[in-house]
């Protein structure tokens, strides 16, 4: 398969600059350019696109938005690539224009895309978390060896001296036996999420599909300002992963990858969850 014959080349430039590092794709021909897809253009997309596109055998033949004040930005960038607001369309409409594609939306478009990108035979790098449910994780896991497709996923701090430092002192035993782990963080923003219930129905802005950016597997509800898009969906269960998936899929890395958790453990997993007082309707929303 053509799949088989593409690897992953080291992203170029100095890693401490860029906000994103994924790896790039070598073309089906060796003297061809890759040719490359972005779902999403701005925030921690943007750095994804930067970073992408500073490879000299890679060109951006196509970016995609539901956002156009973001996606125009974009363009001007690469004033060559073809736009679009519509994943579905976009990956319609390119077929075999492209090679690979890399999905920077928020959490629960991630594996719409991926299995869709991955079933049209495209490698794909998309951000961390992958995904909403481990269903999910499983089904792209199958499609990716049927397809013989390259990923890779965007915890690239993972490359960074101190987590590789940290699983090396871990895998040496230098800090004996491990009995507790305990992670934690200074991003304090997530504690400003709370929102009185229920949320005000703002106008959409008129650069913004709501419903593209709602996607197929979310209940329609109006569109809030400054509590979705283009930030704070990582504060509701049914767009993100708090804290969790932000930093936290970044401090796990090195204690996972060091203590071999993904096939040695954990035979067992134990929850403690603070009530938050929040009203019953207020839950039934935010879950």
């Amino acid at each position: 398969m053509k799949n088989s014959r593409r690897q992953f080349l080291a992203s170029v430039g100095s890693l401490a600059a860029l906000p994103a590092f994924p790896a790039i794709l070598s073309t089906r021909s060796p003297n061809a350019l890759l040719s490359h897809a972005c779902v999403g253009t701005a925030n921690m997309a943007g750095g994804d696109l930067k970073s992408i596109a500073s490879h000299k055998r890679t060109h951006i033949t196509a970016l995609c938005d539901v956002d156009s004040a973001f996606l125009a930005a974009a363009h001007k960038r690469h004033p060559d690539a073809r736009i679009y607001r519509s994943w579905k369309e976009m990956l319609e409409k390119e077929g075999d224009r492209i090679d690979s594609v890399n999905v920077s939306t928020p959490d629960h478009m991630h594996a719409p895309v991926i299995l869709a990108a991955l079933a049209r035979g495209k490698n794909v790098y998309a951000q961390k978390p992958l995904c909403h449910s481990l269903a999910e994780c499983r089904a792209i896991e199958k499609l990716v060896n049927e397809k013989r497709a390259v990923t890779q996923l965007g915890t690239q701090i993972a490359s960074w001296v101190c987590d590789r430092q940290t699983v090396a002192a871990i895998e040496s035993g230098a800090i004996g036996r491990i009995k507790h782990v305990w992670l934690f963080t200074n991003s304090g923003w997530f504690a400003n999420g709370r929102r009185a219930w229920p949320l005000p129905a703002d106008p959409i802005p008129a650069t913004l599909d709501w419903k593209l950016w709602l996607g197929d597997q979310v209940p329609c509800r109006p569109y809030a300002k400054g509590v979705y898009h283009p930030r704070m969906w990582r504060h509701w269960c049914a767009f993100g992963s708090s804290w969790l998936g932000d930093m936290g899929s970044h401090i796990f890395s090195p204690v996972w990858l060091g203590m071999r958790l993904g096939t040695l453990g954990p035979t067992a997993v134990r929850a403690e969850v603070i009530d938050d007082k929040w009203s019953a309707t207020f839950r039934e929303q935010f879950w």
